[in-house]
Protein backbone atom coordinates (compact mmCIF):
# COMPACT_ATOMS: atom_id res chain seq x y z
CA UNK A 1 0.00 0.00 0.00
CA UNK A 2 1.47 3.14 -0.86
CA UNK A 3 2.03 5.69 2.38
CA UNK A 4 -0.72 8.02 0.79
CA UNK A 5 -3.26 5.92 0.42
CA UNK A 6 -2.30 4.62 4.24
CA UNK A 7 -2.17 8.06 5.57
CA UNK A 8 -5.41 8.48 3.59
CA UNK A 9 -7.42 5.69 5.51
CA UNK A 10 -6.12 7.35 8.46
CA UNK A 11 -3.42 4.20 9.02
CA UNK A 12 -3.77 1.36 11.74
CA UNK A 13 -6.70 2.03 13.85
CA UNK A 14 -4.26 3.24 17.00
CA UNK A 15 -6.44 1.52 19.76
CA UNK A 16 -6.05 -1.88 17.70
CA UNK A 17 -2.75 -2.90 20.25
CA UNK A 18 -2.27 -6.28 17.73
CA UNK A 19 -5.01 -8.27 16.11
CA UNK A 20 -7.26 -7.94 13.08
CA UNK A 21 -5.70 -4.21 12.67
CA UNK A 22 -4.82 -5.38 8.57
CA UNK A 23 -8.49 -6.82 8.07
CA UNK A 24 -9.52 -3.54 9.38
CA UNK A 25 -7.24 -1.47 7.58
CA UNK A 26 -8.42 -3.77 4.05
CA UNK A 27 -12.06 -3.62 4.66
CA UNK A 28 -12.00 0.42 5.28
CA UNK A 29 -9.65 0.55 1.82
CA UNK A 30 -12.78 -1.35 0.09
CA UNK A 31 -15.12 0.83 1.52
CA UNK A 32 -13.23 3.92 0.05
CA UNK A 33 -13.29 2.69 -3.10
CA UNK A 34 -9.65 1.21 -3.05
CA UNK A 35 -8.79 -2.26 -4.85
CA UNK A 36 -8.09 -5.10 -2.15
CA UNK A 37 -6.64 -7.96 -4.05
CA UNK A 38 -6.51 -11.18 -3.14
CA UNK A 39 -3.85 -13.58 -4.04
CA UNK A 40 -4.76 -17.41 -3.18
CA UNK A 41 -1.25 -18.62 -4.84
CA UNK A 42 0.67 -16.28 -2.18
CA UNK A 43 2.34 -18.23 0.45
CA UNK A 44 3.37 -16.63 4.08
CA UNK A 45 4.81 -18.62 6.46
CA UNK A 46 4.24 -17.14 9.96
CA UNK A 47 6.10 -18.45 13.00
CA UNK A 48 2.35 -18.59 14.84
CA UNK A 49 1.02 -20.48 18.06
CA UNK A 50 -2.30 -20.09 18.16
CA UNK A 51 -2.99 -21.31 21.52
CA UNK A 52 -0.95 -18.35 23.30
CA UNK A 53 -3.65 -17.96 26.39
CA UNK A 54 -6.84 -16.62 27.19
CA UNK A 55 -5.58 -13.28 26.98
CA UNK A 56 -5.06 -13.02 23.65
CA UNK A 57 -8.59 -13.39 22.57
CA UNK A 58 -9.56 -10.40 24.89
CA UNK A 59 -7.31 -8.35 21.64
CA UNK A 60 -9.20 -10.84 19.22
CA UNK A 61 -12.68 -10.48 20.31
CA UNK A 62 -12.18 -6.62 20.84
CA UNK A 63 -11.10 -5.49 17.74
CA UNK A 64 -13.35 -7.75 16.13
CA UNK A 65 -16.29 -6.19 17.47
CA UNK A 66 -14.96 -2.71 17.15
CA UNK A 67 -13.94 -3.27 13.69
CA UNK A 68 -17.86 -4.47 12.62
CA UNK A 69 -18.97 -1.82 14.76
CA UNK A 70 -17.30 0.83 12.78
CA UNK A 71 -17.28 -0.43 9.29
CA UNK A 72 -20.88 -1.45 8.13
CA UNK A 73 -23.63 0.62 7.95
CA UNK A 74 -26.37 1.16 10.47
CA UNK A 75 -28.59 -0.32 7.93
CA UNK A 76 -26.39 -3.39 7.36
CA UNK A 77 -25.77 -4.15 10.73
CA UNK A 78 -29.64 -3.97 12.00
CA UNK A 79 -30.01 -6.47 9.27
CA UNK A 80 -27.10 -8.47 10.33
CA UNK A 81 -28.13 -8.42 13.53
CA UNK A 82 -29.49 -11.88 14.03
CA UNK A 83 -26.63 -13.78 12.47
CA UNK A 84 -23.94 -11.60 14.63
CA UNK A 85 -26.09 -12.01 17.80
CA UNK A 86 -26.29 -16.19 16.87
CA UNK A 87 -22.67 -15.78 16.04
CA UNK A 88 -21.70 -14.37 19.47
CA UNK A 89 -23.65 -17.22 21.50
CA UNK A 90 -21.92 -19.54 19.53
CA UNK A 91 -18.39 -18.07 20.75
CA UNK A 92 -19.59 -17.25 24.69
CA UNK A 93 -20.23 -21.18 24.22
CA UNK A 94 -16.72 -22.08 23.15
CA UNK A 95 -15.55 -19.54 24.88
CA UNK A 96 -16.88 -21.03 28.22
CA UNK A 97 -15.54 -24.27 27.14
CA UNK A 98 -12.41 -23.39 26.59
CA UNK A 99 -11.71 -21.17 29.33
CA UNK A 100 -11.35 -17.37 27.88
CA UNK A 101 -15.14 -16.55 28.41
CA UNK A 102 -13.64 -14.18 31.35
CA UNK A 103 -11.63 -12.29 28.19
CA UNK A 104 -14.85 -12.23 25.85
CA UNK A 105 -16.73 -10.59 28.83
CA UNK A 106 -13.53 -8.16 29.24
CA UNK A 107 -13.82 -7.53 25.35
CA UNK A 108 -17.78 -6.43 25.21
CA UNK A 109 -16.63 -4.04 28.62
CA UNK A 110 -13.99 -2.42 26.63
CA UNK A 111 -16.46 -1.99 23.73
CA UNK A 112 -18.83 -0.40 26.20
CA UNK A 113 -15.90 1.74 27.85
CA UNK A 114 -14.41 2.67 24.58
CA UNK A 115 -17.30 4.02 23.24
CA UNK A 116 -16.49 7.96 22.42
CA UNK A 117 -13.86 6.28 20.67
CA UNK A 118 -15.80 3.80 18.76
CA UNK A 119 -18.22 6.55 17.49
CA UNK A 120 -15.45 9.02 16.48
CA UNK A 121 -14.02 6.09 14.34
CA UNK A 122 -17.03 4.76 12.78
CA UNK A 123 -17.83 8.73 11.90
CA UNK A 124 -14.64 8.46 10.40
CA UNK A 125 -14.85 5.42 8.48
CA UNK A 126 -18.87 6.47 7.26
CA UNK A 127 -17.68 9.70 6.00
CA UNK A 128 -15.00 8.18 3.72
CA UNK A 129 -17.42 5.62 2.74
CA UNK A 130 -17.40 5.29 -1.55
CA UNK A 131 -18.82 1.91 -1.83
CA UNK A 132 -21.92 0.58 -0.02
CA UNK A 133 -22.28 -2.89 1.60
CA UNK A 134 -23.92 -4.70 -0.60
CA UNK A 135 -21.58 -4.17 -3.27
CA UNK A 136 -18.97 -5.89 0.08
CA UNK A 137 -21.22 -8.51 0.66
CA UNK A 138 -20.42 -9.49 -2.72
CA UNK A 139 -17.07 -10.18 -2.21
CA UNK A 140 -17.69 -11.69 0.97
CA UNK A 141 -18.44 -15.09 1.66
CA UNK A 142 -21.46 -16.38 4.20
CA UNK A 143 -19.45 -19.43 5.66
CA UNK A 144 -16.79 -20.01 8.04
CA UNK A 145 -13.81 -22.04 6.62
CA UNK A 146 -11.29 -22.56 9.05
CA UNK A 147 -9.12 -25.77 10.42
CA UNK A 148 -9.48 -24.01 13.70
CA UNK A 149 -13.29 -24.39 13.62
CA UNK A 150 -14.06 -27.37 11.77
CA UNK A 151 -17.16 -29.26 12.78
CA UNK A 152 -20.27 -30.63 11.42
CA UNK A 153 -22.83 -28.30 12.95
CA UNK A 154 -20.59 -25.29 11.31
CA UNK A 155 -20.38 -27.41 7.89
CA UNK A 156 -24.34 -27.56 8.50
CA UNK A 157 -24.76 -23.55 9.48
CA UNK A 158 -22.60 -22.64 6.33
CA UNK A 159 -25.04 -23.04 3.66
CA UNK A 160 -27.91 -20.61 5.78
CA UNK A 161 -25.23 -18.31 6.74
CA UNK A 162 -24.52 -17.88 3.04
CA UNK A 163 -28.22 -17.42 2.01
CA UNK A 164 -28.75 -15.22 5.13
CA UNK A 165 -25.90 -12.57 3.39
CA UNK A 166 -27.59 -13.05 0.02
CA UNK A 167 -31.11 -11.70 1.75
CA UNK A 168 -29.13 -9.14 3.42
CA UNK A 169 -27.49 -8.06 -0.04
CA UNK A 170 -31.11 -7.81 -1.84
CA UNK A 171 -32.58 -6.12 0.90
CA UNK A 172 -29.78 -3.54 0.58
CA UNK A 173 -30.40 -3.42 -3.04
CA UNK A 174 -34.10 -2.71 -2.41
CA UNK A 175 -33.27 0.55 -0.25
Amino acid sequence: MRRADFEGLGGFHESFFLYVDDTDLAWRARLAGRRVRYVPEAVVTHDYEFHKGAHKWFWLERNRLFMVACNYAAATLVLLAPLLVATALAVVVRAAREGWLREKARAWAAVVRDRRDLRAARARTQAARAVPDAELLRAMTGRIDSPLLDSPLLRAASPVMDAYRRAVIAALERR
